[in-house]
């Protein structure tokens, strides 16, 4: 092999031994669904494990696509049960960064941090250590979906978080979402509980499957949960 090709796997291999390729900051967690119903408020929440990885300057300078910020999510999605086979579904793809984002939007150099390499890693300590409760604008809050078979997960559907009623029914209302870290353990099992077909892959339609550009289903994977970084 010539000694040009062995240069880059072996710069790499150095970097990372002497320098490392990224800084990770990881942190717990909730998320939760604030509702006004017929009955009073009521909450739904989830906790996941998400990790954010920082290039170091290293990895920026002398890495070919190194300069990325890489984020990796454990745990399930958000699971609000409303009996009677109505159920709603805050999925996992846009829950990662929600504590990041609003704490980022926080911040009063939020203007200058993208010029400032540091900011992004600062930011994500600040967000790991940010235990009480913030508001997730409305813009950045996570998809939703339904069902109208849950032992079937072609059928299912995304909600408008601004018209839940129109799936729960009437004086339904998803008010605010708010995150925080937290020192709770990840949450298991809820998905599991309202779609069990997803833990037992026994007796349903499998949601694996081709799905049209576009099409809801497509969303189930990775959305519902994930076991490891």
């Amino acid at each position: 092999m010539k000694p040009a090709v062995l240069a880059v796997p072996l710069l790499c291999f150095l970097g990372f031994a002497l320098f490392g390729c990224e800084r990770s900051i990881e942190w717990n967690q909730r998320t939760i669904l604030h509702f006004e119903t017929p009955y009073g408020p009521m909450q739904a929440s989830g906790v996941i494990a998400v990790r954010f990885g920082h290039p170091t300057a290293f990895s920026r300078n002398y890495l070919i696509g190194g300069g990325g910020l890489r984020s990796q999510v454990r745990g399930e999605a958000v699971v609000a049960d409303f009996g009677d086979g109505k159920v709603l579904i805050a999925l996992l793809q846009n829950l990662t960064p929600a504590l990041r984002t609003a704490v980022y939007h926080q911040q009063e150099d939020v203007a200058q941090s993208s010029h400032d390499r540091n900011a992004a890693l600062r930011t994500s300590k600040a967000a790991a250590g940010h235990f009480e409760p913030i508001d997730v604008a409305r813009q950045n809050w996570p998809k939703i979906v339904t069902f109208a078979n849950l032992s079937d997960p072609t059928t299912i559907k995304l909600v408008d978080p601004n018209r839940i009623s129109l799936v729960i029914g009437d004086g339904f209302t998803l008010t605010h979402v708010t995150v925080q870290a937290t020192t709770d353990p990840v949450t298991r099992g809820n998905v599991a509980k309202v779609l069990p077909c997803f833990d037992s892959r026994e007796g349903c339609v499998t949601p694996y499957q081709p799905t049209p550009y576009g099409h809801p289903l497509g969303l189930l994977l990775g959305g519902l949960g994930k076991s490891s970084f």
